[in-house]
């Protein structure tokens, strides 16, 4: 007759009636399985709530673009800089200072026809394309020139017409030289986020 060495208890077959161990299987490996702590699989960081948010809003950026460059048949670059030269486009003739009941905008000849000659770059050539490099340079220079442009009606402005007054410019002014701003930069900036996979 056999006994268990774990609980003493007598052994009919190949396992202990007791405590169910198998007969000569050593102690340690039993009372290891009995003390050894069942290990949890680590649980995934929940994500910021900012970050979900940021996704979202680039997801729905990245949908509305991807839509408008599928119906108008130009790459997201070319569609981007168009808007935003329209923007400016239309910041000219919008009132940039009233003084005494008379609104005074930003209306200039030749920062108008820098800003039709940037649209018809970006309709030129390959519309499903990334502007090539010399393009990109034009486009860059010409908004260049615009945004000097509107900064020197700012300042003629301000030392002509608001010279010892109340008043001061407002959002128009202002939102005319970022976009010029953002003309100069958008041809290089959508080739980097292209090459870092940001916007495909």
């Amino acid at each position: 007759m056999n006994y268990c060495s774990n609980c003493g208890q007598k052994i009919n077959g190949a396992f202990c009636s007791g405590c169910g161990s198998k007969v000569g299987a050593p102690v340690e490996s039993a009372q290891q399985n009995e003390s050894s702590p069942v290990q949890s699989q680590p649980q995934p960081q929940p994500q910021p709530q900012q970050n979900i948010q940021a996704n979202d809003i680039k997801d729905k950026a990245l949908k509305i673009l991807t839509d408008a460059e599928a119906k108008t048949n130009m790459h997201k670059q070319r569609l981007v800089i168009a808007i935003v030269t329209g923007i400016a486009f239309i910041c000219q003739f919008f009132p940039w200072v009233t003084v005494h009941g008379h609104m005074l905008n930003g209306f200039n000849v030749p920062s108008l026809l820098i800003l039709i000659a940037v649209i018809v770059i970006c309709l030129l050539g390959n519309k499903k394309e990334l502007l090539n490099k010399k393009p990109s340079i034009a486009v860059s220079v010409l908004g260049g020139v615009h945004t000097i442009i509107m900064i020197a009606n700012m300042v003629d402005t301000n030392t002509t017409v608001l010279r010892g007054r109340s008043e001061s410019l407002n959002f128009f002014a202002y939102f005319s030289v970022l976009t010029g701003l953002a003309i100069c930069a958008l041809p290089f900036l959508f080739v980097y986020l292209e090459k870092k996979k940001w916007i495909i």
